[in-house]
């Protein structure tokens, strides 16, 4: 279920109550560790769809550096494919808004090198208590607004619950105010 929309210059933004495994889109973010794992928001969000398979595909690339992408097939899920980002060195990283940014902006650049027209999100925040739950959501809309190419399409983030869903429509808000004159 499509809870909001918004039109971005170049990209459509929906914020989905639905699991990411659920979503029947060209590819699927994962946001991991650069050392080979997923992060625990991830891993969570597959519920039990194919985390194993996610890892051993990082795992046989690692270290990866922040601001690349790793293709991985995503047959588990609704997914044709998965696109693997790292958002911090290890698990006990902090993960700066910055870092955020740079796996937005890898998995965007990957999407339109492969031609997918929609991509599916998780949330992408991490519990680390390092930023707060809007500062990530924000950073993680503003990449998306800020995406100049017609490749992805549309862009769903899965927000399975309804604060997420809140801080989300928040944040698409406000990168529609600000411009994207970040």
């Amino acid at each position: 279920m499509i809870l909001s929309a918004s039109v971005a210059p170049t990209v459509e933004i929906h914020i989905a109550h639905a699991a990411l495994a659920d979503l029947a889109v060209d590819a699927i973010v994962l946001p991991c560790h650069s050392i080979g794992s997923l992060t625990d928001a991830a891993r969570a969000a597959l519920a039990g769809r194919g985390a194993e398979g996610f890892e051993a595909a990082i795992k046989a690339k690692a270290p990866l550096a922040i601001g690349a992408a790793i293709l991985a097939d995503a047959s588990e899920v609704e997914a044709g494919s998965a696109i693997l980002v790292p958002i911090s060195e290890n698990a006990d990283a902090a993960i700066a808004t910055e870092l955020l940014r740079r796996g937005v902006k890898a998995a965007l650049i990957a999407a339109r090198l492969k031609g997918y027209r929609t991509l599916a999100l998780p949330s992408m925040i991490a519990c680390d208590g390092s930023i707060t739950v809007a500062e990530a959501a924000r950073a993680v809309t503003q990449e998306m607004h800020a995406h100049a190419t017609p490749v992805p399409e549309t862009i769903y983030i899965a927000a399975p619950d309804k604060q997420l869903q809140r801080i989300f429509e928040s944040a698409v808000t406000h990168a529609e105010r600000a411009g994207c004159s970040l």
